[in-house]
């Protein structure tokens, strides 16, 4: 007798819909073709309401199993990092060990594993079939996988590499890797930051096309294969294509290019600096910077201006009111940066404040606690102790190390004292200060 788990659990045969033509014709059949993906049969799943949910998941998994065993390059895009796991995973017990020798990638290894500190804490895709790629990754260990990933094998090789990477957006936002197919996950996303996944959201049809786009490369795959597993299934009749008109059918097979309407990031920072300089720290940060800049002792924030969407489109329409516009950011920019009160500090505190987006003070109480920053040691976490040991004696400025809103921080190991020579010798060449904050922004595009 079946446990209820198990009765739960309906393996069917992933079937799918190519359009013949371009555009979504739902009264045209004969323009439709049913085809199978798999001769596995992966299971759909009943919820605790009784309707069958598409198990993206482990769908995803078992197609993209299939494509690598033929020697595919597969990217599956999850909703989130935990199922990046679980499909991963999945995939390298579907497959044998990856078998080809990875001597290119040896040098960035090594360089993830003195950054992590541990090897049990790193990883490595060294002898995976699959991988994964997403923002609780260290940029090191992202590269990574993309280095394993890109690694070209012969046609007529037995090697076995890196056939699958199982991402979040990270990839799709503008990261060209080589690709065979590509498999979205599901159609939906929860729309907050809640553990059980609830409340979800559709994608937006730009997000999905973008997604897409990434099956075929240039100088790679003139072709590409791309399959998308709407968050609920479709149940078909091969005989009969009785298929809906709308709904998320019409979405992906539509001709359209999904353009939407652009918005100034510019402007509408500009504008909110205009409006108020709140205590928001993104919003400080960009104050600052945006203060600070200059280039060729011309105001590098009017050419910053000028050259944004928001002031052309203004100039268009009316160029003194363009200059009238670019007029007042300049006055707010100016009023917003004297409500900030920051202490007065030495040139290059403020300089590596600005350029890393924090406020000058955690800089100077940085600079003073240098002597006993642990520069004798490699792991990441001795660092981030020092650092934190630092703040603590300072409870106000926690509001800088937030996360939600505000920046992100993460220290680095590698921590040296230097005066104000030093620091304008690193400006020339380029590199970031040795105390350096790598502060991640929220960037939203369009």
């Amino acid at each position: 007798m079946k446990t209820q788990a198990a009765q739960n659990r309906v393996p069917v045969q992933p079937l799918g819909l190519f359009s013949l033509i371009s555009g979504w014709h739902p009264k045209r059949p004969e323009k439709l073709v049913v085809q199978a993906l798999s001769d596995r049969r992966p299971p759909l799943v009943r919820n605790a309401r009784g309707r069958f949910t598409s198990n993206r998941n482990e769908v995803a998994a078992q197609i993209a199993a299939d494509y690598a065993s033929a020697g595919k390059r597969v990217i599956v895009f999850c909703n989130d990092t935990k199922a990046c796991g679980s499909v991963a995973d999945q995939i390298n017990g579907l497959l044998a060990r990856a078998t080809i020798a990875l001597d290119e990638a040896e040098e960035m290894r090594k360089a993830v594993l003195k950054d992590v500190g541990s090897s049990e804490a790193t990883f490595d895709p060294t002898g995976c079939r699959a991988a994964v790629h997403h923002r609780d990754l260290l940029p090191l260990e992202r590269r990574l996988t993309e280095s394993v990933f890109r690694v070209r094998r012969e046609i007529e090789s037995d090697d076995l590499g890196l056939d699958v990477v199982a991402a979040t957006s990270t990839i799709a936002q503008g990261l060209n890797l080589p690709c065979d197919v590509v498999i979205l996950a599901g159609t939906d996303r929860s729309a907050v930051d809640d553990p059980s996944g609830n409340p979800r959201t559709d994608l937006r049809p730009h997000e999905i096309l973008n997604a897409l786009g990434r099956a075929g490369r240039a100088a790679y795959a003139a072709t590409g294969l791309a399959i998308v597993i709407p968050a609920q299934p479709i149940g078909v009749e091969r005989a009969n294509l009785a298929l809906p008109a709308e709904g998320i059918l019409k979405t992906v097979f539509s001709g359209q290019d999904a353009c939407e309407e652009i918005y100034d990031p510019i402007e509408l920072l500009l504008d909110q600096i205009e409006v108020s300089a709140d205590s928001d720290p993104k919003m400080q940060s960009m104050i600052r910077r945006l203060s600070a800049v200059t280039t060729a002792g011309e105001s590098g924030f009017d050419d910053i201006v000028r050259r944004s969407l928001g002031y052309f489109r203004l100039k268009e329409a009316d160029p003194r009111g363009a200059d009238r516009w670019l007029q007042r950011c300049r006055t707010a920019l100016k009023a917003a940066k004297e409500q900030l009160e920051d202490p007065p500090v030495l040139d290059w505190q403020r300089e590596i404040a600005v350029r890393n987006g924090i406020p000058p003070r955690l800089i100077e109480r940085l600079g003073e606690a240098i002597d006993q920053a642990p520069v004798d040691k490699t792991a990441t976490e001795d660092g981030i102790r020092w650092l934190l040991d630092v703040v603590a004696e300072h409870p106000f400025g926690f509001d800088d190390f937030r996360q939600g809103g505000g920046p992100r921080v993460g220290l680095r190991p590698s921590l040296h004292k230097y005066d104000s020579a030093q620091s304008h010798s690193q400006a020339d060449t380029g590199c970031a200060p040795d105390v350096g904050i790598d502060v991640v922004w929220r960037a939203h595009a369009c």
